[in-house]
């Protein structure tokens, strides 16, 4: 199984999540590794004619705001 993540602006968290489409590993194990890797996906998988992908969020990449001081 392969696992790419192609992130059109790398100012951004936002990225899609490419995987080969004649793997047959099942949903639950994707979104296994997923999580392992600090990954939010954001909506449901498009199917196309090589490979599935899905919008997801890099965690990792992403800051909380700071809390403001009362």
């Amino acid at each position: 199984m392969r696992i790419e993540i192609r992130q059109p602006n790398p100012e951004y968290p936002f990225a899609y999540l490419v995987v080969d489409s004649a793997v047959n590993t099942p949903t639950v194990d994707v979104m296994g590794i997923l999580l392992d890797k600090g990954i939010t996906l954001l909506g449901p998988w498009e199917r196309t004619e090589s490979f599935l992908k899905a919008p997801v969020l890099l965690e990792y990449e992403h800051v909380k705001p700071r809390k403001k001081r009362k």
